[in-house]
């Protein structure tokens, strides 16, 4: 397994670039999701990748999205 500054090389250019299916594939299938104190969008849980997408990534993008 990749360990954690190897999965954010990937993990955030692939945010850049906006490939759902490449984000994902950043993920261990059981990551475990750890929000900052206070971060409304995600708390500490072990899920699988889609779970990051719908619970975090989905609602981040449609409140932080320009008007």
């Amino acid at each position: 397994m990749a360990d954690p500054p190897e999965i954010d090389r990937g993990f955030y250019p692939a945010l850049g670039r906006g490939g759902v299916s490449a984000v994902l594939a950043t993920l261990h299938g059981e990551i475990e999701w750890i929000g900052a104190e206070g971060f409304s969008y995600s708390s500490a849980s072990r899920c699988a990748p889609q779970e990051v997408l719908h619970k975090l990534l989905v609602p981040l993008a449609r409140d932080c999205a320009p008007t």
